[in-house]
């Protein structure tokens, strides 16, 4: 049940298709589990506590440093050198007092998932890192244990983001990173402390806010438009990197659709065929 003073203060939200009432106790009900408190963690934590998740559970094991001040607007240059999880969960408090907040200050594991599990039943996971073995690690977790998810990543003028649905999606994250990165990514030796690795702040907000409005479809049950086994792709300008060549004439926003063939072998990970095709539904 919400407090008078928090239906004052998103009176706006509730007036939204499929929120109202119930769908502000599903939110409340709902805890999130932030892993990475750089410029895309910050952006979809914000983000989730302006939309009043319940609770928000910030992993992190890094602390703040000057260059990180360009895009992860939590921290400040006060915060400078103290735990990224603190500096967050000091910033969100002051966004919005009616949510709880935890804090786990070292890199994500098994064991941090499967404890977290055993403590909240209505979990949801946002996932912000530039480790890839971290980002396929949580996806077989939420695949096995029923648990839906966002994954964003951000490199130059480009957004991508996969959502998992666990009563939609088909897919897993490294058969969509496999289908649609066509340049040869080895995700031992992708370094998120490379300093030469260029980000832009709006361009991290974009498919954060993205995943944000998937998170608050899937929590109060809206399945129209779901971007489940589609990656969006966001390119700002044609630019090659590490994750493809240089794209002519794509799409500003382009979603691909993965589709497979019942003939095609198995993924050991998601459990469907691991032989895809991609087509694109690219709007503008």
């Amino acid at each position: 049940m919400l407090q008078q003073s928090e239906t004052e203060r998103f009176r706006k939200q509730m007036l939204l298709p499929g929120v109202g009432d119930i769908g502000m106790a599903k939110l409340k009900s709902t805890t999130v589990l932030i892993v990475g408190l750089g410029g895309g963690g910050c952006a979809a934590s914000h983000q989730l506590a302006l939309s009043n998740f319940g609770r928000l559970i910030l992993c992190d094991h890094d602390v703040v440093g000057a260059s990180n001040l360009g895009r992860q607007y939590l921290h400040n240059d006060a915060t400078i050198g103290i735990k990224k999880v603190i500096s967050a969960q000091i910033a969100l408090k002051k966004i919005n007092p009616f949510i709880e907040i935890e804090t786990i200050s070292k890199p994500i594991s098994l064991n941090i998932l499967e404890e977290i599990k055993s403590r909240y039943d209505n979990l949801m996971i946002f996932v912000s890192v530039d480790k890839f073995h971290a980002h396929y690690l949580i996806n077989k977790f939420c695949i096995e244990n029923h648990i839906p998810a966002v994954h964003i990543a951000q490199l130059g003028f480009k957004g991508f983001l996969y959502v998992f649905d666990q009563n939609l999606s088909n897919f897993c994250f490294n058969c969509t990173i496999n289908e649609h990165f066509e340049l040869s990514v080895d995700p031992n030796s992708f370094d998120d402390s490379d300093p030469d690795l260029p980000y832009l702040a709006p361009i991290i907000s974009i498919v954060c806010s993205t995943g944000v409005v998937e998170m608050i479809k899937m929590t109060i049950g809206i399945t129209e438009k779901s971007l489940s086994d589609r990656l969006l792709v966001y390119r700002g300008i044609d630019h090659e990197d590490i994750f493809e060549p240089r794209q002519v004439n794509k799409s500003l926003f382009e979603i691909l659709k993965l589709t497979h063939s019942s003939s095609s072998k198995r993924c050991d990970n998601c459990a469907k065929c691991s032989s895809h095709t991609a087509k694109s539904e690219g709007v503008f």
